[in-house]
């Protein structure tokens, strides 16, 4: 990923980042990322719930999020 969420993918740890609409750099980025040992591939992905719940992500992406959250609740509660 590149782009808005970078930013907060590198500085978490919680992932990959590849130049946003670099579609040949996603494959050996995830190949790379399929031969680190289970128990650092279980960590990358804890840095990121750990990042969030520290408040470091920001009061703004959560409050969007919640909002996006929200919309579409109300949409699936019109409709059924």
């Amino acid at each position: 990923m590149a782009g808005e969420g970078a930013p907060i993918v590198s500085e978490s740890g919680a992932g990959l980042v590849v130049p946003l609409g670099d579609a040949r750099a996603i494959a050996p980025a995830v190949l790379d990322l399929g031969r680190k040992p289970a128990e650092e591939r279980g960590a990358i992905g804890r840095r990121g719930g750990v990042y969030v719940r520290e408040g470091r992500t920001g009061e703004r992406p959560a409050a969007a999020h919640l909002e996006v959250l929200v919309r579409a609740a109300g949409r699936k509660g019109a409709s059924g």
